[in-house]
C-alpha cells in the first residue's frame, strides 16, 4: 500500500442544499457550517452538508496533509476514532469559543446505522499555520471520470494567530455519488490542486494491532481475556508495507479440557432478556445468560457457533447454533457449551484487518424459550 493518509468522505444526507445549519448550532458561529449556496448550477454539482470541526494535534508520522478518508459505516467511523483520538482532538467540546468549534464527536451525534443506509462520509483533513483561518466548501461536483472534485475556499484575515491548526472538515454526502478510495477525489484548496494519492492512514507507531487483539467476556460474576485462536491477521507497517500473519487452530473447535471453564452461578437464574430475531433459533432452544463481549477495536461483523460438552468431551457432539443478542453478545445455554466467536475486520482506519476465531467453554443453567 502506499504511504499515509486518506480522507473520510461523509456520508451524505438528503438534505435540502440551501441552509445546511441546524436548529441546535444558533451558538455555534456560522462561519462554522457550510451552505451550498454557491454551488455550480451545473449538471455534475453533487449536494452536500459540510461541517468543520477544529481537531488540533500533531499528526506526526500519520497524517500528510491534505488527506482524505471515506466512511462508510458506524464501524468504520468508531475505528477512526479509536485508532486517531491519541494523534488529533476527537472528543466532545463543551465550550464553544471563537477560536474553536463544536467537539468532533459532537458533530457525529446522528451518523448511525440508519444514516449510512443512504449515505456517506468524507473527511478531508487540513493544516493551516493560524487558527485563524476558516474554510468553507464553495462545491463538489461528479467528474467525467466518476471522481469528485472538492473545491475548499480558505478565509484568511489580515491579522492572524501565531498557532498550527488543524481541521476536519466532514462533508455528507449521498450513496448516489459514491466513492470507495482516496484515488477518486480532487481537493482543490483556494483553487489549487491537491493530488491525493492512494494513501493509508498509518497508526501511531505503537505495535497495537499488530496482533489480533484478545477479547473480554463478561458474565455475570466476572470478566475473562480470551486470547485469538486461529486468525488470518494483515497489520500495516509504517512507510506502506503490511505483514500478515496465518495461524490455524489445531482443530475446530478446540476441546473443552484446553479451555478454562467460565461458570455462571445458578443464583443467576433469571437470565436477562433482549430482543432476538425470530427463526434465529427453535422452540427447543434455551436461551441461557446474556454474555457480553468486547474488543479495544471494533470488529465489522461476528458469528457464533457452539458445541455441547458431556463429561468434559466435545467428542462427536455436532454443532448447533446459537441466540445472538448483537456483535456483542450472546446468550449461552444451559448445561456445558463451547462457544466459538468469528469476528472480521475490515482495515478501514486502524491499519489492521482479517478473521479470527475465539473459543470460550461455558458452564451454566438456563430455560426454555417461549416465543
Amino acid at each position: 500500500m502506499k504511504r499515509l493518509c486518506t480522507i473520510l468522505l461523509a456520508a451524505g444526507m438528503l438534505f435540502g442544499l440551501t441552509g445546511c445549519q441546524d436548529a441546535g448550532q444558533k451558538d455555534v458561529p456560522p462561519i462554522l457550517y457550510g451552505t451550498a449556496d454557491n454551488q455550480k448550477e451545473a449538471e455534475t454539482a453533487v449536494p452536500f452538508r459540510a461541517q468543520y470541526i477544529r481537531t488540533n494535534g500533531s499528526g506526526d508520522g500519520v497524517v500528510l496533509f491534505p488527506c482524505v478518508r471515506i466512511i462508510q459505516s458506524p464501524w468504520e467511523l468508531e475505528n477512526y476514532y479509536t485508532a486517531f483520538r491519541e494523534s488529533f482532538d476527537l472528543e466532545r467540546r463543551e465550550k464553544v469559543s471563537e477560536d474553536f468549534t463544536i467537539g468532533f464527536l459532537d458533530a457525529c451525534d446522528g451518523y448511525d446505522e440508519t444514516f449510512f443506509q443512504e449515505n456517506y462520509l468524507i473527511f478531508v483533513l487540513l493544516e493551516e499555520g493560524s487558527g485563524s483561518i476558516r474554510h468553507q466548501v464553495s462545491g463538489v461536483e461528479r467528474t467525467e471520470d466518476k471522481k469528485l472534485a472538492i473545491s475548499i475556499d480558505r478565509e484568511v484575515p489580515e491579522t492572524g494567530t501565531d498557532d498550527m491548526a488543524q481541521w476536519h472538515i466532514i462533508l455528507e454526502l449521498s450513496r448516489d455519488v459514491l466513492v470507495t478510495s482516496s484515488v477518486d477525489t480532487y481537493v482543490f484548496v483556494d483553487g489549487l490542486t491537491s493530488v491525493i494519492d492512494d494513501q493509508v492512514i498509518c497508526l501511531p507507531l505503537d505495535d497495537r494491532y499488530k496482533s489480533p487483539p484478545a477479547m473480554a467476556v463478561h458474565t455475570p460474576e466476572q470478566t475473562t481475556k480470551v486470547q485469538p485462536s486461529g486468525f488470518d491477521w494483515t497489520y500495516e507497517e509504517s512507510g506502506g508495507l503490511s505483514t500478515t500473519t496465518i495461524a490455524d487452530q489445531i482443530s475446530r473447535p478446540i476441546p473443552a479440557e484446553r479451555l478454562q471453564p467460565i461458570s455462571i452461578g445458578i443464583q443467576y437464574a433469571e437470565p436477562i432478556y433482549a430482543y432476538v430475531r425470530p427463526g434465529s433459533y427453535s422452540p427447543t432452544d434455551t436461551l441461557g445468560y446474556l454474555v457480553k463481549l468486547d474488543w479495544d477495536i471494533s470488529p465489522a461483523t461476528v458469528q457464533y457457533a457452539c458445541w455441547p460438552v458431556t463429561a468434559g468431551e466435545i467428542g462427536n457432539n455436532k454443532e448447533e447454533t446459537v441466540a445472538p443478542y448483537s456483535d456483542r453478545g450472546f446468550y449461552a445455554k444451559a448445561g456445558g457449551y463451547v462457544y466459538e466467536i468469528t469476528a472480521t475486520w475490515k482495515g478501514s482506519g486502524v491499519g489492521c484487518r482479517g478473521t479470527v476465531n475465539y473459543y470460550v467453554y461455558i458452564v451454566g443453567g438456563g430455560r426454555e424459550v417461549t416465543q
